[in-house]
């Protein structure tokens, strides 16, 4: 029904004498696209902002997933989580060495947990954590309304600075929509690739993701470089140990799950 409504809406669109049609909109109450895990959870965050917009909208297929600072980050399709990372400045002793992008909300929850991790171990690493609500803004100028500028777009995500992107689909998806934009060798993408049941996605695990950060940020900070072999070492061993204990009991160790927590800076 939605492929035919979107043939309908482009034809209407293209021809003079029909007004706008209304918006389509698709609400789902799961992330049952969250194909890295094969689980299902609610997504009620951003409800309100993301109803209103797609509401207002006309001549759309808007695909629901289910405060002001909550409607702005909407509105931009993505933004810079100050909270998570380490970013103080756009300087070139003070810009981020990694960017994290986060795109679901459970790959996001493992993001952050991953920059608090680096936190605690690797506190001189400088980490931008970035989440995504809106896939279109990632591809190149002029292939969607929502595609950000080339500016825009090395605003976010800086101009040369390696980017670990963890998606809650396939890896492949992510890769076809920044297909086009420049330098995007830099960028390692985290999703699901089609092997695997409903277990832990090991690969991309909090630890995972504290490794995939370290080793690119090592030749921009001195201090960095001489421990990444040995952080990175770690956290993939820390991993194993994890792969090791969920076969052995059938769950989670404790206190995965737990919300990180971060300091106010003074």
């Amino acid at each position: 029904m939605m492929v035919q409504y979107s043939k309908f809406a482009k034809m209407a669109f293209e021809t003079n004498w029909r007004e706008n049609v209304g918006s389509i909109n698709y609400i789902e109450t799961s992330t049952w696209a969250r194909q890295e895990h094969n689980g299902f959870s609610p997504e009620p965050w951003l409800y309100q902002s993301t109803m209103a917009h797609c509401l207002r909208s006309r001549n759309y297929i808007n695909l629901i997933l289910d405060t002001e600072e909550a409607d702005r980050h909407c509105i931009a399709g993505a933004s810079v989580w100050k909270f998570a990372g380490v970013d103080e400045g756009v300087d070139s002793h003070v810009r981020p060495a990694t960017v994290f992008v986060g795109v679901g909300t459970e790959v996001t929850f493992e993001v952050i947990a991953a920059t608090a991790l680096l936190r605690k171990q690797v506190p001189d690493l400088r980490v931008r954590v970035v989440n995504v609500t809106n896939l279109m803004i990632l591809g190149p100028h002029g292939s969607h309304p929502y595609a950000l500028s080339d500016d825009d777009f090395d605003t976010l995500l800086t101009v040369d600075r390696s980017i670990i992107v963890s998606f809650h689909g396939y890896h492949l998806d992510i890769k076809g929509l920044v297909f086009g934009r420049s330098r995007i060798e830099r960028m390692a993408i985290g999703g699901y690739r089609e092997e695997g049941t409903t277990t832990a996605p090991f690969d991309l695990s909090t630890y995972h993701l504290a490794a995939a950060a370290v080793r690119p940020g090592a030749p921009f900070n001195s201090k960095v470089s001489c421990l990444a072999h040995e952080v990175a070492s770690y956290f993939m061993h820390c991993a194993a140990k994890d792969k090791v204990f969920i076969f052995a009991y059938g769950h989670d160790p404790e206190g995965m799950f737990n919300a990180p927590v971060f300091e106010r800076k003074k």
